[in-house]
């Protein structure tokens, strides 16, 4: 069996803020390149981004990094989902190789679903590749579940297989 590495103490997760594009800009940059097959996107699309729409993806729901004395070193993010009214997606979820089996991915994932029940949102969705069982290990643990949607993502060949986890609440009114 595998023993988890302890947490470094000084790691901490915080809640994106406006000015934040420039940070989420490098943390993206950093997990395109070190984790090519993780993501439905590739830095090349996302290097010619602007700024604006850097900053309009940190305005857009609930985002959190993984912040430490070396700097941040994680993501992820809370979106409402367009295509099913009410859903919140879990996306751009990512930790830095080294931080990996430390907890740190658990406190995003808890951070995000924490936002989503406190805004509101009855269901959370997200799409991982099946390949992926570390990461699949992960979602589980969070109380996500397949849904049986299994296709092809986005580039790469990677299959990737939805899951869902109920928030446990009745839907309210999201702030907005």
């Amino acid at each position: 069996m595998k023993r988890r590495r302890k947490p470094a103490a000084a790691w901490g997760v915080r809640r994106a803020r406006p000015v934040d594009g420039p940070v989420l800009k490098a943390l993206r940059r950093r997990a395109l390149t070190g984790d090519p097959l993780a993501f439905g996107s590739t830095w090349e699309m996302e290097s010619k981004f602007p700024a604006a729409k850097w900053r309009v993806r940190v305005a857009n729901g609930g985002g959190f990094f993984l912040e430490g004395p070396d700097g941040p070193s994680g993501l992820a993010w809370g979106i409402p989902d367009s295509d099913h009214p009410g859903d919140v997606l879990l996306v751009s979820m990512w930790v830095a190789p080294p931080l990996r089996g430390t907890g740190a991915a658990d406190a995003l994932v808890a951070a995000v679903l924490a936002w989503a029940a406190a805004e509101g949102f009855p269901r959370i969705r997200l799409d991982v590749g099946t390949q992926n069982l570390r990461a699949r290990r992960l979602y589980e643990r969070h109380g996500f579940r397949p849904t049986g949607l299994v296709r092809p993502g986005d580039h790469s060949g990677v299959i990737e297989q939805e899951m869902e986890r109920a928030l446990g609440r009745p839907a309210r009114t999201r702030r907005r």
